[in-house]
Parts: C-alpha cells; sequence; structure tokens
C-alpha cells in the first residue's frame, strides 16, 4: 500500500450543487424520497409536476382497458362479460 491519500467519493448533495437550476431542482425531487403518507412527486414545485403521476396511470387504464378487452375477445376467444370483467380485475390495482 502507498502512503498517498485516497480520493474521497463525493456524496450525492455535491453532485446535484453542480447542475444547472431546473435539472439540480429536478435531481432533488427524484432523489428525495416521499414519507410514508406522502404521494409521488407531493414535494415537486410545480403543480403539474404533482399531477403528472395520476395522468400517466390514467393513460395506462385508458389503453389496457380495451387492449385486454379485445385480446381476450378476439385471440382467445373469451365472452365479451368475461372478458371486460377480467380486464377491469386487471388494471383496478393501477
Amino acid at each position: 500500500m502507498s502512503d498517498e491519500p485516497r480520493e474521497r467519493i463525493r456524496p450525492s448533495s455535491a453532485a446535484g450543487a453542480r447542475m444547472p437550476g431546473a435539472l439540480a431542482r429536478l435531481a432533488v425531487v427524484l432523489r428525495t424520497p416521499a414519507g410514508a403518507a406522502q404521494p409521488l412527486f407531493a414535494q415537486a414545485p410545480r403543480r403539474w409536476q404533482r399531477a403528472l403521476p395520476f395522468v400517466v396511470v390514467g393513460i395506462f387504464i385508458v389503453t389496457l382497458l380495451p387492449v385486454t378487452i379485445a385480446v381476450l375477445s378476439d385471440d382467445y376467444g373469451v365472452g365479451g362479460g368475461w372478458a371486460g370483467a377480467l380486464a377491469v380485475a386487471q388494471t383496478v390495482r393501477l
């Protein structure tokens, strides 16, 4: 082993300090864990950023529900009522 001092690893907050303004704020919001009762992005500075997870989930539901019904009905021959019930059971978790 040599007597030279080893380079220390910088903490993550030092890496965020070097980023430009908006990118640094986004990195802090993404890196900071939410509390137990806090929704995702609850600490985001803008309203649209706090609503973004709900919009994404809504898009997932709007896309998955009819696609699941169509695939179950057309490809697997499941009746329309059963296909709808299974599709709702799959997407209600979101």
